[in-house]
């Protein structure tokens, strides 16, 4: 379980986690029949420099793994990251940097850091890496990013081919989900006419189902 914290209130958040985590399992449990292990990653902004790590409620006892972002230097990190798009090198724990750049670290400000992280996320070659890169950032700067500016940035991600992609797909599964329910509609509809129709009737309405 990934979160992204901007504060320190670590009792308020870990409550938090309990519930997500008693939602998840209880999920798993209906499922598949099985308890599985949860592991609990915080990462906490530039702003949080020192936090806790555990809730005790007596019996009941929560930890997480933090992840201090005040320790990353996210100017230095930005334009090694820039280098490497930029001489078309292979992006592997890069792309999740990138994906959290805009919270460590920096003597910019925040929205510019976000706005040049997603430029220069737009000239990732790899169209799959591109639109991950670009969501991460898009989610993990939620309570932080412009939302003219986060609207804008998912309208372009629409018109990529990746983007484009999944409008078809979710198209395609939008017409079918229709299609399967007026077949299930018409299928009602001869149920209700059982009792008034004749068999013969009934026979030729069968057809069309």
């Amino acid at each position: 379980m990934l979160e992204y914290e901007s504060n320190n209130n670590y009792i308020e958040n870990h409550l938090k986690y309990i519930r997500y985590a008693h939602r998840m399992s209880q999920r798993y449990f209906q499922e598949e029949k099985v308890i599985k292990n949860i592991r609990i990653v915080v990462v906490y902004t530039s702003d949080v420099t020192s936090t806790k790590d555990e809730l005790s409620l007596g019996d009941l006892k929560i930890k997480s793994e933090p992840v201090l972002l005040y320790k990353f230097n996210g100017d230095e990190t930005l334009e090694l990251i820039k280098n490497k798009i930029r001489d078309k090198e292979q992006l592997t724990q890069e792309e999740f940097k990138l994906s959290i750049l805009p919270l460590m670290k920096s003597k910019r400000n925040r929205d510019d850091i976000i706005h040049e992280s997603i430029e220069i996320a737009k000239d990732i070659q790899d169209d799959n890496q591109q639109v991950q890169v670009i969501a991460g950032i898009l989610t993990s700067t939620d309570k932080f990013i412009n939302e003219a500016y986060a609207k804008q940035v998912k309208e372009w991600l629409k018109m990529t081919k990746v983007g484009r992609a999944f409008e078809e797909e979710k198209k395609e599964a939008v017409k079918e989900a229709q299609q399967q329910a007026q077949k299930q509609e018409r299928i009602k509809i001869a149920k209700d006419l059982l009792g008034i129709l004749s068999p013969e009737i009934i026979a030729e309405k069968q057809v069309w189902i």
